[in-house]
């Protein structure tokens, strides 16, 4: 039988052999694997690693051992376990004042820990600092009563009056154009605010569509022009002079721009006066004599119109439309077939 091989050297054994955990070794190799000291009194400690090495009592103490979350030192004989780590008991005091805390309650805070007297004072340090201070005299706002934000600042309520009565304001007042108002003033303002540009309205005001105008806001919707002494239209709760408010609702004529006073006649998207729906080049109508006047349709036995042509919005006859460019007469062609369908619907 072949001896067997030294676990630290990897030689094979011929003399004396020691065993140890379930290793065979030589005797010179039976030492410690930190400080390569023999054993004292031949004690010594396994690893808990995978690959079994032997220590002493020092060095595993050193390396594996238990240490003080504050010094950082090893921990040879009685330990205190506290906030899930291990203290020398000397160790474990008061993060503030330095009381040893061994034996006696603690509060733990930001995972430190402190006797109680230290705990309070630090809440009470903790809540000043976030108590707001006042931007004009710098003390701090005890209550949230006493809290107005102005500007992006804080400040106490009893610095401020109201804009409009002068009575002295408290933390429930309302900001408004950067001006400061009690609750009644804040309500009153509001009631009359021009709907336009949402600023109170001081002098002269228009009522109209339930709302309030300064009297330079009250324009129409589309132009922008102001209505003076004429009659406004209203579209979707929003004003309109005679012009716009035929083009918003799609019932303007496309030539005189005004609002057909007979059936209007639906081409290209847009209306026409029976008597403006002309070829734009040669004026000829483009209506043929069997749509009904009352309706503005094609009447049940009437017969198909003449063709006509798109171009920029505007109808074209079939001999001005062969005036215009060939590109451009084989790409409106197709526009006018669907036109033709669109008067064929609407004739039923």
């Amino acid at each position: 039988m072949s001896p067997p091989d030294c676990s630290v050297c990897r030689l094979p054994i011929t003399g004396q052999m020691i065993s140890a955990s379930n290793q065979a070794l030589h005797p010179e190799c039976f030492v410690c694997v930190q400080c390569l000291m023999p054993f004292p009194e031949g004690s010594f400690y396994e690893s808990p690693e995978p690959v079994k090495r032997l220590y002493c009592p020092d060095d595993f103490q050193k390396l594996f051992g238990m240490r003080c979350a504050k010094c950082g030192e090893s921990i040879a004989g009685r330990c205190i376990t506290a906030l899930d780590m291990k203290w020398h008991p000397e160790h474990f005091s008061c993060a503030e004042c330095g009381d040893v805390l061994s034996g006696s309650s603690f509060v733990r805070r930001l995972n430190k820990p402190y006797c109680k007297p230290c705990s309070s004072v630090l809440k009470e340090r903790a809540l000043q600092q976030t108590r707001s201070t006042c931007a004009k005299c710098q003390k701090p706002i005890m209550s949230k009563n006493e809290l107005i934000v102005y500007q992006r600042e804080r400040y106490h309520a009893r610095h401020f009056s109201c804009h409009s009565c002068s009575s002295v304001l408290t933390a429930d007042c309302k900001e408004l154009d950067d001006k400061l108002y009690c609750q009644p003033c804040h309500q009153k303002a509001l009631s009359a605010t021009c709907d336009v540009c949402r600023r109170p309205i001081d002098g002269r005001s228009i009522s109209a569509l339930g709302k309030q105008f300064h009297p330079e806001h009250f324009v129409c919707t589309r132009c922008e022009k102001p209505f003076g002494q004429s009659s406004f239209f209203e579209y979707e709760g929003k004003p309109y002079c005679e012009i716009h408010f035929n083009e918003v609702r799609g019932a303007m004529c496309g030539r005189c721009l005004k609002s057909p006073q007979e059936a209007s006649v639906p081409v290209f998207s847009r209306h026409y006066c029976r008597s403006h729906m002309v070829c734009v080049g040669c004026e000829v109508s483009l209506l043929p004599a069997d749509i009904d006047p009352a309706t503005g349709k094609l009447a049940k036995d009437a017969i198909i119109p003449p063709p006509y042509y798109e171009w920029d919005l505007k109808p074209f006859c079939k001999n001005c439309f062969g005036e215009l460019p060939s590109s451009v007469q084989r790409r409106l062609t197709k526009y006018a077939e669907l036109e033709r369908k669109y008067l064929k619907k609407h004739a039923k």
